[in-house]
């Protein structure tokens, strides 16, 4: 057989076998590269999320390490407003401008210092104010998987990406924010649950929750009652006894809207 014999043949095959032109190969090829991406970038992500919580930076509570605190990154929600809480911050100091600012602005890892950097958007100062004893204040910031790597609703829904940490200082009776320390290792929690501080040592408990929020229920471990506060202006300071384990947020009428444990101040 003649070479060119042979050429026309095999020629003739392939046309036969071979599938038919598509005109978005293109395309469909760029969406299987796509998909691949996407994959290895979600494995990728909840890495990440897992090292935006383990990731630590060492801590001094009342001269002591704190343990560990976790890493954020923090943006606001799709209408530019902050994602932590949605209202200002409550207690005495509440309406010291300067004070909640400087507040906002101290670092979470370097006690006593303020950060070099400005705070993560969306942080707030949700309490500052006068507690019996010594001077409080309690401030949150989201939580969030870096953008970049997250293109999925139900992945972001899975690794808990509207979370938020809080970080809780406190001080002697008249601190300045300089003089406000880390109480606790920051906590992660979910948005727009109420947050309860509680020191075991003095028995001062505070309480911020949103409206309609009207009274907090102290409960030990056993589930019975020990103590109850009046909530005003959605905050809630007075003694909880030792044993405390449990702060239920109550409507007027009784019902409970949230269950939590408090943060406990390290001894």
């Amino acid at each position: 057989m003649r070479d060119e014999e042979l050429r026309a043949r095999l020629t003739a095959l392939a046309d036969a076998t071979a599938p038919p032109p598509r005109a978005d190969l293109a395309a469909v090829v760029g969406r299987r590269h796509r998909a691949r991406r996407r994959t290895q970038l979600r494995v990728g992500a909840a890495a990440a999320a897992v090292a935006a919580v383990a990731v630590a930076a060492p801590l001094l509570v009342d001269g002591e390490p704190a343990g560990s605190v976790a890493a954020v990154a923090a943006v606001p929600d799709a209408q530019g407003r902050p994602a932590a809480g949605d209202g200002p911050a409550r207690g005495s100091l509440a309406d010291d401008a300067a004070f909640v600012a400087a507040v906002r602005q101290l670092s979470w890892s370097d006690p006593g210092a303020r950060a070099a950097a400005p705070p993560p958007a969306g942080s707030q100062v949700l309490f500052a104010g006068d507690v019996p004893g010594g001077r409080w204040a309690l401030v949150s910031r989201p939580l969030t998987v870096p953008p970049p790597l997250v293109d999925n609703d139900e992945l972001e829904r899975r690794l808990r990406v509207d979370s938020v940490a809080l970080a809780w200082f406190a001080g002697p009776p008249g601190a300045s924010p300089d003089g406000l320390r880390l109480r606790s290792a920051p906590v992660v929690t979910e948005p727009g649950l109420p947050a309860a501080l509680w020191d075991p040592t003095s028995g001062t408990l505070a309480v911020v929750a949103e409206s309609p929020a009207a009274a907090v229920r102290v409960l030990d471990g056993n589930g019975t009652p020990v103590a109850e506060l009046a909530l005003t202006g959605g905050l809630a300071v007075g003694a909880a006894p030792e044993g405390t384990a449990t702060v239920e947020v109550l409507t007027a009428d009784g019902t409970v809207l949230a269950s939590v444990e408090p943060i406990r101040a390290r001894r």
